[in-house]
């Protein structure tokens, strides 16, 4: 996938980025192979084109989806909670940088990784049954089957995660991914539960979406956490490395063009402008629901 991305120039300057930033991003899935031999010939096949496209900054993937459902169960660098599939983000992103000449951001999942059962889950409140529910692929095909951002242990699980990315190779920027998200019935683990009522909201979804001021309040609550979040994950990131780890963040197009559907994301554009080096905004019209003309 390739885009444009045009920056002013005072961040530019102040990133490190050029004012006008050509994206790859490039899935590791369709780099590996199990043969070694061939994983450098599909290497030297992605530098190549690189090159010739004249792309500037690249959204590597580190993390394996080889079934494409999102659920992270494998990554491309050694680490203490995953399997490992291959070794094999550091000597691409180094052959990007060194023979291509671009910036390398490390594409990282924020919620959607498969650690220990024991680790809370985002949970949906089921309005019509008022019970909460795994969101996972089987019960909620519409959503990442994700970790809670208001458990302690996952925070501390996925934060080693990044540490053991950071130590393990260089980082130019870290990209994080579209799983950081929380839907408008999300999330209801105890976990939430137990943070809302220490923010003095109710302990309950179905109170907080009855009433349109805690409504959006709780909104708000949900997109910082997850933006906090983010930003805790690149200070473990950059405790590892020399150079400063800039950053860039997906956005889906919704919030961006319409307001009132930040509630159904906790995404906020201007929040993430104000927090992330790039923006990165999802256009993909078949996933908004709109059909080609």
């Amino acid at each position: 996938m390739i885009g444009s991305i045009g920056l002013c120039p005072a961040l530019s300057s102040a990133s490190g980025l050029p004012t006008t930033l050509r994206v790859a991003h490039v899935d590791l899935d369709y780099v590996y192979d199990p043969d070694p031999l061939q994983t450098r010939r599909n290497t030297d096949v992605l530098v190549r084109r690189i090159i010739d496209l004249g792309v500037n900054t690249v959204f590597l993937q580190a993390f394996a989806d080889p079934t494409g459902d999102g659920l992270i169960r494998a990554l491309y660098f050694p680490n203490r909670h995953l399997p490992m599939r291959a070794d094999l983000f550091k000597p691409v992103s180094d052959r990007l940088r060194n023979e291509a000449g671009v910036v390398v951001f490390a594409w990282m999942p924020v919620l959607a990784f498969d650690l220990r059962k024991d680790l809370p889950r985002v949970r949906r409140w089921q309005p019509g049954t008022g019970t909460a529910g795994a969101t996972d692929t089987d019960t909620d095909t519409r959503q990442y089957q994700r970790l809670s951002p208001f458990d302690a242990d996952a925070r501390s699980a996925i934060e080693e995660i990044y540490e053991d990315l950071s130590r393990h190779t260089l980082l130019d920027g870290l990209l994080f991914h579209d799983d950081a998200l929380l839907g408008d019935f999300e999330d209801a683990s105890d976990a939430a539960l137990t943070t809302y009522k220490t923010h003095g909201f109710p302990a309950s979804v179905r109170a907080l979406r009855a009433d349109a001021r805690l409504f959006q309040r709780w909104t708000r609550l949900k997109t910082r956490t997850l933006t906090q979040f983010t930003l805790r994950l690149l200070d473990r990131a950059q405790a590892g490395q020399t150079q400063r780890v800039m950053t860039a963040r997906n956005i889906y197009a919704r919030p961006v063009l319409d307001p009132e559907s930040r509630a159904w994301f906790s995404q906020d554009f201007d929040d993430y402008l104000s927090h992330y080096d790039v923006v990165a905004v999802m256009a993909m019209p078949l996933m908004e629901g709109i059909t080609p003309q």
